[in-house]
């Protein structure tokens, strides 16, 4: 069975503004603007987004407010900037087995290689 190309989740109409932020953030910047076809794009461009996936939850931090305080008309944030890795590895909601699985996974990449790789 062949997949399709979607753009958001099915019945969530509000699921597009957070797709287009999040593709202009890393889609966009990495593969550009145009509308890609075929067996071999796509396979490409799984490969292509395999690496994008191991750099952006392993090396590079996103901010996630911590503490929001309002003052007046105007609000304070406080933000936290920590990797999706980083973030997982202090939830104590998962599992040991899955933190060392992810512990090894980590060790075993270099950022540098990625980059080249992208």
């Amino acid at each position: 069975m062949e997949k399709q190309f979607t753009r958001s989740r099915t019945h969530r109409s509000n699921d597009n503004p957070h797709v287009e932020n999040r593709n202009l953030y890393v889609v966009r910047k990495n593969v550009g603007y145009g509308r890609y076809t075929g067996k071999k794009t796509r396979n490409l461009m799984g490969e292509l987004y395999y690496w994008l996936d191991l750099k952006y939850n392993f090396f590079i931090p996103a901010m996630k407010v911590v503490e929001k305080l309002r003052l007046g008309k105007r609000y304070i944030r406080k933000h936290e900037a920590k990797t999706p890795y980083m973030r997982l590895m202090e939830d104590e909601s998962i599992p040991e087995e899955v933190k060392e699985r992810l512990k090894k996974m980590k060790e075993g990449l270099s950022f540098r290689e990625i980059e080249e790789r992208i």
